[in-house]
Formats: C-alpha cells, structure tokens, sequence
C-alpha cells in the first residue's frame, strides 16, 4: 500500500493512492500485480483542456538486482489496462456540435 507517481505522456503525472502484490519466484525473479489510482486532474493540450480520472492495473514479470545490504533496484515488464475518464472542461466540445 502506498502512494505512487507515474508519467502518462498526454495525461501527463498521474499520482495517487496504489496497491501492489509481488511474488518472488527466485532471488532475483518475480511476479507483480499492482493497481495505482489517478487523483482527479486537468490538463490543458491545444485546443483542448481536459479534466480527467483513472486508475491503472498491471501484471508483470519483476527482476531485482541488489544494490546494497537492504537496497534493491526492480524492473518490471508487463501488460497494463489503464481505464481514464476525460471531461472537456473549456466547453470545445459544444462549438463542434
């Protein structure tokens, strides 16, 4: 459990609260579930400016590579569903009607 910031190109950073299950298979080899939420935000992309809200769910294969006694660096690859809802906040979606 915790709270994560990830980039989204168009959506730009999406942060909020999040949620991940790891399951080590081997010392380095893993297995990742996660679900991150995206706190409601707005984002300006001409001429559009969109409000937006989301969440996104992840399966993914991990490897870890130790770095320090207690300090680890993780990878993950994986299949992702992002689901978002977008909202036109500057009304241009009216003028197109």
């Amino acid at each position: 459990m915790g709270y994560a910031l990830s980039y989204r190109a168009d959506e730009g950073t999406w942060h909020g609260p999040s949620a991940a299950f790891e399951l080590a298979l081997w010392k380095k080899l893993g297995l990742r579930a996660a679900a991150q939420g995206a706190l409601p935000g707005q984002r300006e992309l001409s001429p559009l400016e969109l409000r937006f809200y989301g969440v996104a769910f992840v399966m993914a294969a991990t490897l870890r590579y130790a770095l320090a006694e207690g300090i680890d660096l993780q990878w993950f690859v994986g299949p992702a569903l992002d689901v978002v809802r977008y909202a036109d906040s500057a009304g241009f979606a009216n003028d197109y009607e």
